[in-house]
Parts: structure tokens; C-alpha cells; sequence
């Protein structure tokens, strides 16, 4: 079925030709830009979906483990967006398409180290890949090792058994590029430097990134920043990602190389015919999936305050505004449209966190905040995750935020095919490092302590807790609020001060809307 994806590609970038031949050769000129070149090819999107280690913390942007090439009229475009500290749900899956695009066609899970027992985290990624507009491939990372490795991988194996295009990066591999990789005990200077830079210093007594004589020392590029911060043991090195990155990379060739076979072993077949019956496969794949049921495995351990609206949550339509970073939404400007991504700025970059504290207009929009400690300064870009958020304090009375704008329904509502008379609504806070929010911080563990919520100019009763940071709103008639004649939501916040001390504040990364 991943083949079948490739040759979907080559298909419609070769009926392109055939099409208008005399504009492809005329836009392909020599010299082209390489967005230009983008242009001209079938995209295929890889975006990496992962925790901190998948992000590349403690190495720089480009050590991080995404593959970009383009071959055959095929341009790769390689998106790493993973998020330091973030589990795969509830957040990222309901939010998807908003972070990972309309148009991916890989969507990778890397979150054992963040999911543990959460198996439902699991459940509901594989599950929203599966609706997502673009009928991506779900490839898991690093899920084959580790105490719940069997879980995992029963759901993603059910899932491709319902039709989804699911795989694996299979450890073994790892496992034997270990076992031949340079020992760099017992070398001398001369010897070590005599080994390829991406192989050196990796292996120091049967162990890979650690230990004497070099391995510790060299795990991360210290030449560059070195106070920079995710230097941890948990993080993998540089190495260690373009191992990663370079066997995705083969896979990606192998499955290219045959696709084109399968395509060569079918001469006689018209490519405007051959891709109609590869995309009417592909359809009816997906719709396969969508009305199959998942396990119980997909749902192991979801907590029972809201288990009952699991059937909205793993498939009905969903519309997500997201202020985290990486995104499309963001990179695209559709969270605040109006505003058009340049070189040298590619993303809105909102109101610094400084400035935002000295706000004090009441009854006006929340704001789009980010804070200047998380953006290390380094000559080299280093990491791409942030989480932004929409800021409210006690100063600013009852403070706006409305979704989805014109652009997200548009973007994520099919074209405006879907729309919400009705839905269960999902607000996020920002997720406090290591569980611990700063002093004066309020959100829905604290809510009506400090925080008072509306929707639409109905009260807010209660935030039912999801997970560690995302919440079911409750009004006085049940989870289920009404859109405003446009088929939006106006979400109002208001802020109390909780103590003399210091500022009472919030902060939102997502607002979710579900059919119920």
C-alpha cells in the first residue's frame, strides 16, 4: 500500500506531463530556485511526529533525523515537527491537520518515551491519521522495544489490517548497524581519527553515546553553543539521528524503486487509467477504515470521565486553532490570516511575553504570546518546537478568542463541507515542564479558582480533565455548545487575581470543536 502511494505520485506528476508538456519544460528551465523546483514535482510529504529526542533536542535543526530529497518527479519534502515533552494525544491528534498539514502523506509516531501506559494516546493517533484529508501512511519509530512495545504495535497492525497504511521501523536493523559498528576502546588518537566522522566516537565499550574513552565527550557537537540546552542522556546525539535519518532514507529509495517496477511490469497500461484505479484502491482502503472498529487496546486505560465520547473523538470531524510550533497553521498563516510568511520571518510571531504582562485592555482579543527564554540565541538554528499560546491576565477582563476563523474553515473544514452546529469543545493549556506551571498560572485544574470561561455567552460549569493538560468543557446543559450563526465559537476568558503577589495569568495552546 506504500508503494501504491509512490506510484500515485510518479502518475500524476507523468499525466502532468502529458497534460502540458511545453510548461513543465519551460518552468524547468536551468536555474530554477529550489521552490520553483518544488513547484514543478508531485510533493510527497514525511512529517515526524515525536517527543523531544525526535525533535533533535540538544543538536541543531539540521541533525535532527528527517529525510529531504527528490527523485523521479517526486520532491520530498521532510517536515520534523516534533515537540519536546508533548504525548502523541489528546492534542496532537485531534490537531493533525493543523500541525502537520492538509496535505502530509507520512505521519511518524515517536512517543513511547512520553505515551506509557496510555495506550488510548496510541489509539487516537492512529486512529485521526486514518481520517485525515490526506490519507497519509502512519510509520511508528522506536515502537517495537520497550515494556508496551507489543500494544503498540497491535493497534497500528490492526488499524493497517482495516485498511490503513501502517509500518514499522523495525529495531533489528538498529540492532545490527550496532553490532558492526567501530569500538572505540583500546584505539589510539591516530586510529579513532582515521574512522568517518559519523561513526566516530559512537561506540565505547559496547555502548553507544556513553562511556570512556570518547563516546560521552562526543555524544553532542560542543564547538557550537555549547551551553545550549537538552544536552541529556535521554536525547540522542547527532550520530545517532542521521542513523535514523539514513534509514528512513533507504526505505524510502527501496519503495521507490518498487513502485517504478510495479509501474514497468505494466506497459501497456494508460497512465491516466492506471492512476484512476490506483486512487479508487486508495479510496476505498480508507473508507474501509473508517467504518471498522478499533480495539480494545485503542482505548486502554482512556479515564472514565470521558470514555463515553469516544466514538466523536477517534472519528468524528474535528476543527483545531493551535498556537504550537512547529505547525502549518502557523508557517501558513492561518491562525491569524492576514498575515503572509517572509524569508527572514516564516512564521506570525505574536507578542513577546514581556510585552503581553503590561497589557491591560479589557475585553479584547487574547493574545497571541511567546516567551523570549525559550528562544536560545546560537548562530545556528536550533530547535524548531515552542509552545506559543494565546495569554489572558487579571488585568485584561473578559478576554476574545474566536474558532474557527474563515481561513481554518476553509483549511480544515474541506472546504467548508463540514460545519458545527453543535460540538463538543476541547481547550489545552500549555504543558508545564516536568508538571510544574509557574506561580500564578491558572487552568482547568484550577478552574473557577481564578479562571471563568464562555462560549458563545454561556457559562462554562466545569473542565473535565482529558489528560495532563487538555479539557471537555461542561456548561449547565451537558458538553455539547451551540455555533453562532456563522458556525463559530467565541470562547471568553476572564482572570481573577488569585494573590497580591503576583500576576494571575493563562495560557492556551489549542481550542478544539468536535461533532458530537
Amino acid at each position: 500500500k506504500f508503494q501504491r502511494k509512490l506510484m500515485i505520485k510518479i502518475l500524476q506528476m507523468q499525466t502532468q506531463v502529458m497534460d502540458d508538456p511545453s510548461d513543465v519544460q519551460r518552468r524547468m528551465k536551468q536555474g530554477a530556485s529550489l521552490g520553483e523546483q518544488a513547484n514543478l514535482y508531485s510533493k510527497f510529504v514525511w512529517a515526524t511526529g515525536g517527543h523531544s529526542a525526535a525533535a533533535g533536542h540538544g543538536n541543531f535543526v539540521n541533525q535532527s533525523y528527517w529525510p529531504v530529497f527528490a527523485s523521479i518527479g517526486i520532491w520530498l519534502e521532510g517536515r520534523n515537527y516534533g515537540m519536546g515533552g508533548m504525548k502523541s494525544a489528546p492534542e496532537l491528534s485531534l490537531c493533525n491537520e493543523a500541525i502537520f498539514g492538509t496535505d502530509a502523506d507520512v505521519i511518524s509516531w515517536d512517543f513511547g518515551m512520553t505515551d506509557g501506559q496510555g495506550f488510548w494516546r496510541k489509539g487516537l493517533y492512529t486512529q485521526r491519521i486514518g481520517r485525515h484529508a490526506n490519507r497519509p501512511a502512519l510509520i511508528d519509530i522506536n515502537a517495537d522495544s520497550g515494556t508496551f512495545s507489543k500494544f503498540y504495535l497491535s493497534i497500528s497492525s490492526q488499524a493497517e489490517g482495516n485498511g490503513l497504511t501502517a509500518l514499522y521501523l523495525d529495531n533489528k536493523h538498529w540492532k545490527e548497524i550496532q553490532g558492526i559498528l567501530p569500538e572505540m576502546m583500546g584505539m589510539s588518537e591516530a586510529e579513532m581519527n582515521r574512522v568517518p566522522p559519523y561513526i566516530r566516537h559512537f561506540k565505547c565499550q559496547d555502548q553507544i553515546e556513553q562511556n570512556d574513552p570518547t563516546c560521552r565527550t562526543y555524544r553532542f557537537q560542543e564547538n557550537i553553543c555549547g551551553n545550549r540546552r537538552g544536552r541529556v542522556m535521554w536525547h540522542p546525539g547527532w550520530k545517532q539521528n542521521a542513523i535514523y535519518g539514513n534509514l528512513m532514507a533507504f526505505f524510502l529509495v527501496d519503495s521507490l524503486l518498487g513502485a517504478i517496477n510495479q509501474l514497468r511490469n505494466q506497459p501497456n497500461a494508460h497512465p491516466k487509467e492506471l492512476l484512476r484505479r490506483l486512487l479508487k484502491e486508495e479510496v476505498h482502503d480508507y473508507e474501509r477504515f473508517a467504518t471498522s472498529k478499533w480495539g480494545h487496546t485503542s482505548t486502554k486505560n482512556l479515564d472514565d470521565s470521558v470514555r463515553r465520547f469516544i466514538n466523536p473523538m477517534f472519528g468524528h470531524p474535528v476543527l483545531c486553532s493551535t498556537t504550537l510550533l512547529p505547525s502549518q497553521a502557523r508557517y501558513l498563516g492561518i491562525l491569524r490570516p492576514g498575515w503572509n510568511p517572509t524569508e527572514a520571518q516564516t512564521f506570525d510571531p505574536g507578542t513577546p511575553r514581556r510585552k503581553a504582562d503590561g497589557y491591560s485592555t479589557p475585553d479584547g482579543p487574547m493574545l497571541l504570546t511567546w516567551a523570549e527564554r525559550d528562544r536560545e540565541k546560537c548562530e545556528v538554528p536550533l530547535n524548531l518546537d515552542f509552545k506559543d499560546y494565546y495569554y489572558a491576565n487579571d488585568k485584561m477582563g473578559w478576554s476574545r478568542l474566536l474558532m474557527p476563523n474563515q481561513a481554518e474553515m476553509q483549511m480544515y473544514g474541506r472546504n467548508g463541507t463540514i460545519t458545527f452546529e453543535r460540538a463538543l469543545l476541547v481547550v489545552c493549556h500549555v504543558l508545564c515542564d516536568w508538571g510544574k506551571c509557574p506561580q500564578g498560572e491558572v487552568n482547568g485544574h484550577s478552574y473557577g479558582k481564578g479562571l471563568a470561561l464562555k462560549v458563545n455567552d454561556v457559562v462554562v460549569t466545569n473542565m473535565v480533565a482529558f489528560d495532563d493538560n487538555c479539557y471537555l468543557l461542561k456548561g449547565d446543559h451537558g458538553f455539547e455548545f451551540s455555533s453562532n450563526a456563522n458556525g463559530q465559537f467565541e470562547l471568553l476568558v476572564q482572570v481573577s487575581q488569585t494573590s497580591n503577589e503576583f500576576m494571575t495569568y493563562t495560557r492556551i495552546t489549542s481550542v478544539i470543536a468536535i461533532q458530537p
